[in-house]
């Protein structure tokens, strides 16, 4: 057996000397302070130089042709790599987009930033960016991003002079991204108006992200791997972008740095995408460094990590890093010196199989090795085993035992270093733009503790696959295909919400109306049986269950016209008892109760009925006084009491809110027509 201690030999490394960056406070400072080389003169301070951040999303380092990939995908990134630094096993800390370039951008792990997932999260303002900090230091700062997911909306914004997250909206897949060459030409139009040097500019390219659909000419380049053509069409835009940094006279003499949020699956482990394992096919990325300090043609085989990238970037330019950094300085690789911590893990993490009651994933890479948390750990001698097929975790128990405790240990201390954790609720149209990119949705649980009940991910991958499918197809307008893939995965395993939810959305939106009530009932069947199992505590997402409530309420007091209003009372107040803060469930059920109410059998029971909806549409008037439709709902409701002055105020406040309310207009003419005829 081969220990973490012996192992490490066999990479470049030296004692740490005597300075090391600091950590955010005394307890994490182990985890996260890099050392630097030994104690020798000072350097000349370097003279305030341009920094241009490149980010290819979902790009794998072993497809790119200067990663050893046979396939030419890469000339122009090649170039680059060639006159400046490659480092071989650079690590993403996260396999989905906004959580990595949160932790690229801030230079901190997903723990300490917050930011889990693309669905309701967004960078805290507490937190510090990069082009915060140069902003700080005299830079101009700009961004252009090629997709939704890095909209302004979820924080990353910060400290940017210019940020360009404009998407046009040219159909259903483009409605949340925009072409490399759209991001090129956006950001070569701003280098030609630019105001002032020294400047840091951020360059995010989306292509190589599913659906895969480059251009014709690099098409049928690649017409076997559809995946390494958007590469290739993106390599291509990039090489636009050094032409005009060379013809302003800005390439020799910046720095500019190439890498990837994260890679992709193409199948391998049963993933043909990413967000949901952490296997090197997502977490291994590329990340090429040239500068005016570094050694050409440098190639760094220690393990690091996309965190890495702020730390350097601020020691080269001669700016103090701030002490919370948890990444350390490449300065020493790029100058072809060893890094001095060759054994320091890296940190990945995915949350995602929460949401189908799996426990997380974490893991580290310490020298050769990669291990795994999960009910059933793994462990990989990535220098034998690259692909990660043969594992170790019982051949090698004392390895993976260290490895374990080093990876709760760095996971417990960023934690602890966690500042503010800053969520949000999407809007309909946001949600749909996620998806339309592939991303289910639904709420990640940060479980630290594994436990008994947990699955392991690896027993879902095949249902999380026929999801994402079902969910492509969907998008893609193939609705009855995407119904029938769904109701072929619940008949295998018929307590997935989320295959219910999906048909019923499905059904839902195409008009399917007994289908869709059908359907949201069956996945509130599993919400109940899932908290009877689990003594309260269900897999199933707040979000979900909620809108499960909400749409299958809805969709039953409108059924057949006149409306199945007991079911609808009765799943309304269900949906308030779980929900009280939620406005929409005392909005709907206020309604059902006006609608009980002016039926003709009402009889005596009207004025109670009619005095519970006033309160409950009060209350939503308290927290949203500008909700137009529960206006108009309290004109009705006093309209049924016989208090038509009163409704006239409520119909015409409406009117204001809203002045093309569907019904508030005929409402208030006739509340004036029946207190004309002698009411009150």
């Amino acid at each position: 057996m081969m220990n973490i201690d012996e192992q490490s030999v066999a990479i470049r490394t030296r004692p740490c000397g005597t300075r090391c960056l600091p950590a955010l406070w005394a307890s994490v400072a182990a985890f996260f302070a890099g050392c630097a080389d030994e104690a020798k003169p000072p350097a000349p301070p370097q003279p305030q130089h341009n920094v241009i951040l490149i980010s290819i999303d979902t790009t794998r380092a072993d497809h790119l042709s200067c990663y050893g990939y046979p396939a030419k995908t890469s000339p122009y990134i090649d170039a680059v790599a060639a006159a400046g630094v490659r480092f071989e096993r650079a690590q993403t800390t996260n396999p989905i987009t906004l959580p990595a370039h949160s932790s690229m951008l801030t230079g901190t792990l997903p723990p300490t930033h917050g930011v889990r997932d693309n669905y309701n999260y967004k960078l805290d303002d507490s937190q510090v960016t990069l082009a915060e900090m140069l902003s700080d230091n005299g830079y101009q700062t700009a961004a252009f991003v090629g997709a939704f997911p890095l909209n302004s909306l979820f924080g990353l914004d910060q400290g940017f002079d210019v940020y360009d997250d404009e998407i046009p909206k040219q159909g259903l897949y483009e409605l949340a991204e925009r072409r490399a060459e759209e991001v090129t030409d956006a950001a070569v139009a701003w280098l030609d108006e630019r105001d002032r040097q020294p400047f840091f500019m951020f360059v995010h390219y989306f292509d190589p992200h599913s659906l895969y659909r480059a251009p014709l000419r690099f098409a049928t380049q690649h017409i076997d791997v559809p995946y390494d053509a958007e590469i290739a069409y993106v390599d291509d835009s990039l090489g636009v972008l050094l032409a005009k940094l060379k013809e302003l006279d800005l390439y020799d003499s910046s720095t500019i740095i190439i890498t990837s949020d994260h890679g992709e699956g193409l199948e391998e482990h049963g993933e043909s995408t990413h967000t949901f394992f952490i296997y090197q096919s997502t977490a291994h990325v590329p990340l090429v460094i040239k500068s005016p300090m570094a050694t050409a043609g440098t190639v760094v085989e220690t393990p690091v990590s996309i965190i890495d990238i702020v730390p350097t970037l601020l020691e080269l330019l001669d700016i103090e890093p701030p002490a919370h950094l948890q990444g350390i300085d490449l300065g020493p690789a790029l100058r072809g010196e060893p890094l001095a911590d060759a054994d320091r893990p890296t940190y990945t993490e995915s949350l995602v199989p929460t949401m189908f009651g799996c426990a997380p994933l974490r893991g580290i890479v310490s020298g050769s090795w990669r291990y795994i948390l999960s009910p059933r750990a793994e462990l990989y001698d990535l220098r034998a085993d690259p692909s990660e097929l043969n594992n170790l975790i019982e051949a090698e128990p004392e390895t993976a035992e260290q490895l374990r405790q080093r990876l709760l240990d760095l996971t417990s201390a960023a934690t602890q270093a966690a500042a503010e954790v800053a969520t949000q609720s999407l809007a309909d149209e946001e949600r749909a733009k996620l998806q339309s990119l592939g991303y289910l949705g639904g709420e990640v649980r940060d479980e630290v503790e594994l436990r008994e009940d947990m699955s392991d991910a690896k027993d879902f991958i095949d249902a999380y696959q026929r999801l994402m499918k079902a969910d492509g197809m969907f998008a893609a307008g193939q609705r009855e295909q995407a119904k029938a893939v769904c109701r072929e995965l619940l008949a295998e395993q018929p307590g997935i919400f989320k295959a219910h939810m999906l048909i019923a959305k499905i059904a839902h939106t195409s008009k399917q109306r007994d289908e869709a009530i059908d359907s949201y009932t069956q996945a509130l069947a599993i919400l109940d049986a899932d908290r009877r199992d689990a003594g309260g505590v269900s897999s199933v997402t707040a979000s979900e269950a909620a809108l499960a409530f909400r749409s299958l309420g809805a969709l039953l007091r409108e059924r057949n016209g006149a409306g199945d209003l007991e079911r609808a009372r009765d799943v309304f107040e269900r949906g308030l008892a779980d929900f009280p803060n939620d406005a929409r469930f005392s909005r709907g059920l206020g309604a059902v109760l006006i609608d009980l109410a002016a039926r003709p059998q009402a009889g005596l029971k009207r004025s109670e009925l009619v005095n519970r909806a006033i309160e409950l549409l009060e209350e939503v008037l308290v927290e949203q006084p500008d909700d137009a439709d529960a206006t108009n709902n309290l004109g009705v409701a006093h309209t049924l009491l016989g208090n038509y002055e009163r409704a006239a105020e409520y119909f015409e406040a409406t009117l204001e809110l809203k002045p093309d309310h569907p019904n508030a207009r005929r409402n208030l003419d006739a509340v004036r027509e029946a207190a004309a005829a002698g009411g009150s």
